[in-house]
């Protein structure tokens, strides 16, 4: 009977050193295969809710910035920032991929939600306010799933498309928009955004 008491206390024994040692090791294989999020996935910066810094926007059009933000719910700076990754504030850029003026439309893009002139400043930072609105809209329900921030999504949507962030379940592995949603929130920071510099 001892023998058996004591044999039931060894097996005991070995279960809680190779329980402990299976939670050990899962600790570690978790701890390695768990991924970083990207650096953009959880920091706009000071831009997220800095003013735009007076005299950053070029052409007279701070006015037009300030009113398609706050139509988007986009943050001031972050807006600037995107114009100026599009066409280096030119009203007159025409990609290679047909993309026109200030903000960069694609003419099916601009017929939805434009009006007037796309080469025309003031309807471009209009047009770019209401579809920045419409896709920061259509994301949000994905930042809540994937923990990125709904303007991040937004911004990738605008560079690879509503389609490929929706199918990557979050920004798109493409280089340039991994690129795109990063470079934005620096360049507001740095640049547009009051007091972030």
């Amino acid at each position: 009977m001892e023998k058996r008491i004591a044999h039931r206390n060894l097996l005991a024994r070995r279960a809680l050193v190779i329980g402990a040692a299976i939670l050990i090791v899962a600790g570690i294989v978790f701890a390695v295969v768990k991924e970083e999020p990207p650096a953009y996935a959880d920091e706009l910066g000071c831009a997220a809710t800095a003013p735009l810094k007076q005299g950053s926007v070029p052409g007279g059009w701070y006015d037009d910035v300030v009113a398609a933000a706050k139509s988007s719910g986009l943050p001031a700076p972050i807006l600037a920032a995107q114009l100026d990754q599009e066409s280096r504030w030119d009203p007159q850029a025409v990609s290679h991929a047909g993309a026109q003026g200030l903000a960069q439309f694609r003419p099916d893009t601009w017929d939805e939600y434009g009006a007037g002139d796309p080469f025309d400043p003031q309807d471009a930072i209009k047009a770019q306010g209401n579809f920045m609105a419409h896709l920061i809209e259509s994301v949000t329900s994905l930042a809540t799933q994937s923990g990125e921030h709904p303007v991040v999504l937004a911004l990738a949507a605008y560079n690879a498309g509503p389609t490929a962030v929706a199918k990557y379940g979050g920004v798109p592995p493409f280089a340039e928009t991994e690129h795109y949603v990063k470079v934005i929130p620096q360049m507001a920071n740095s640049t547009y955004a009051e007091g972030c510099d």
